[in-house]
């Protein structure tokens, strides 16, 4: 399989996995096995959809990457707060199943635990939908990965509960998804105001996590309540809102945040990010940065010093800035495929060398059995992919002066990678 943004998509391409409909949360608009035309092709960027997944001979093996139990378990996810993250809940009263949330939370953990091969952020989960579900099930989607993969650092953060309890992050996925819920009851100039300006800082904006606080503390656990209220603190001490218990009333900082906050501040920050907010346009057609590029930019000033860096650590090891199976140019002109990743060196993945016909009679690439492991191999980098030039966008992981390892401590025997959960 490879993944093609439509903007390279071409006529006779045949779909690897269904499209969503964007404007019809959990319906299929086009299903596996469909053949692209100029029409559909046209139709999908006119939707608001950004890439497809296609055959791709020679690459087949890339489908243990997809878990179709994931990715139904993610739409299912997306469908279940569609109505209350809609244009059309704006201003209401917004009629929140919290059990309905804490189910959807809890069969996504499971399959990701069943099938770790899959457990990556590949792209986006809430493709069908506003901008605004998508965002929470993207949040909510990495939330889960990184606190998947933080298990021992979660026991260290929670000391006063059992190892099982602290590693539990259905609470966690829970909060992450309903970050924004609050967003719903600010005035519609307020909501307008903050898509064309992005100002954080603005009274009305701010109130959206105590309005959303509110909404829920009375009926989810408060590990889940605290990530909607404490979501945009900072771990440098900017954020927001202010600790009224204080002596002194002030942002939260450091170990202050919770963790299951400081988690979701940092899958909030990539989405973001990663849909070029902070220079406005339009809320359901943003435009999209690549990957590579948004990653990038969470490593670097202002926003490395607003995480955790124990999370930001962690986070670049769930999100590949290539996934696997996307389609890329080498800096010797050749084209690929990504076909495996090093979460300790993720800009250097291993590609396999991609023909793309050009005038012939299929217009379906196809890879080769050449592949290229880039770190080791220091004169070729990625120069291009998402339809966008990325050589000034590749990065190395931040210097760990945490002293922290997700491994298990010494002597312990290494858990599952997630804690039993109930609904």
């Amino acid at each position: 399989m490879l993944r093609v943004d439509l903007g390279s998509a071409v006529p006779g391409m045949r779909l690897a996995i269904a499209i969503h409909n964007p404007r019809r949360p959990g319906s299929v608009l086009l299903r596996s096995g469909f053949e692209l035309d100029a029409t559909s092709i046209a139709k999908l960027k006119e939707m608001g959809v950004h890439d497809a997944w296609i055959h791709c001979p020679g690459v087949e093996f890339m489908a243990e990457f997809v878990s179709p139990a994931i990715h139904r378990a993610c739409q299912e996810l997306a469908h279940s707060v569609a109505g209350v993250l809609s244009p059309s809940a704006a201003g209401a009263d917004p009629k929140l199943d919290f059990s309905s949330y804490k189910r959807g939370v809890v069969s996504l953990l499971e399959k990701l635990v069943e099938d770790q091969t899959a457990a990556i952020f590949l792209g986006e989960i809430g493709r069908s939908g506003t901008s605004s579900m998508r965002h929470a099930c993207n949040v909510c989607m990495i939330s889960l990965l990184v606190g998947l993969k933080l298990d021992y650092y979660l026991m260290k953060e929670r000391p006063k509960l059992t190892s099982s309890e602290a590693r539990d992050v259905a609470n966690l996925g829970v909060g992450a998804l309903l970050h924004d819920v609050g967003m719903a009851k600010l005035p519609p100039e307020a909501i307008s105001r903050w898509h064309d300006g992005q100002d954080e800082m603005h009274p009305e904006f701010q109130d959206h996590v105590s309005i959303g606080h509110k909404l829920v503390h009375d009926s989810v656990d408060p590990s889940a309540a605290i990530v909607v209220l404490h979501h945009h603190q900072r771990f440098d001490g900017g954020g927001f809102p202010f600790a009224q218990h204080l002596t002194t009333p002030r942002p939260l900082a450091g170990a202050e945040i919770h963790i299951f906050a400081r988690i979701a501040a940092a899958a909030d920050m990539l989405d973001r990010l990663r849909y070029n907010v902070e220079v406005g346009g339009s809320p359901d057609t943003p435009p999209v940065r690549p990957m590579v590029r948004a990653l990038r930019m969470l490593t670097e000033h202002p926003y490395a010093s607003r995480l955790d860096p124990v999370v930001l650590r962690t986070l670049l090891t769930v999100v590949p800035p290539y996934a696997p199976g996307t389609r890329i140019t080498l800096s010797d002109g050749s084209e690929g495929v990504v076909v495996g990743w090093n979460p300790a060196d993720p800009c250097r993945p291993t590609v396999a060398e991609l023909i793309v016909p050009r005038k012939t009679h299929t217009p379906l690439p196809q890879a080769t059995s050449v592949q290229v492991d880039l770190s080791r191999n220091a004169d070729l980098q990625i120069v291009r992919a998402e339809g966008c030039d990325v050589a000034a966008d590749n990065y190395t992981l931040p210097a760990d002066s945490t002293g922290y390892t997700t491994d298990a401590p010494q002597g312990e025997p290494s858990p599952a990678r997630a804690p039993a959960v109930k609904a």
